[in-house]
């Protein structure tokens, strides 16, 4: 049954990419993306109720703190976030079960969805680089 799952996640995904433009298919995985987003948002909304008015920096490093394995590396540059972390793999279970980049743009709206959450303001967030990709790190500039 799991590799029945697992092939239909990944046709699907494929259907997406071949019959689906991109800032649809973005939209359409930024929405799967909610279930997995939601309690990691909730944590970021409790730490900026904690520390009102702690700044950017403050909040990244606590939020980081809850995160599996410490987080990512943050780097912060006036108002843009460096946000990089080289697990293993991919870190999210389907991207593991397909190995299909185009998890990418759900993983993308994760971090937006938990970053817009810890701030409390809108991001734009660029995935410049992806284990599924074959890069070495994960790595995003959230603005």
């Amino acid at each position: 049954m799991a590799d029945f799952v697992v092939g239909w996640v990944q046709s699907l995904l494929e259907g997406l990419r071949e019959h689906v433009d991109e800032q649809t298919r973005a939209r359409v995985l930024a929405h799967c993306s909610h279930a997995c987003t939601a309690p990691w948002a909730d944590q970021a909304r409790e730490i900026r109720q904690r520390i009102p008015g702690a700044d950017m920096p403050t909040l990244l490093t606590a939020f980081c703190a809850v995160l599996p394995g410490g987080g990512p590396h943050v780097q912060v540059e006036e108002n843009t976030i460096f946000w990089s972390f080289a697990p293993d793999s991919c870190p999210c279970p389907i991207g593991q079960l397909t190995g299909n980049p185009q998890v990418c743009l759900c993983g993308k709206s994760h971090v937006q969805g938990m970053l817009e959450a810890l701030l409390g303001r809108p991001v734009t967030v660029q995935l410049i680089r992806s284990r599924l990709r074959g890069d070495g790190e994960c790595a995003y500039i959230i603005r």
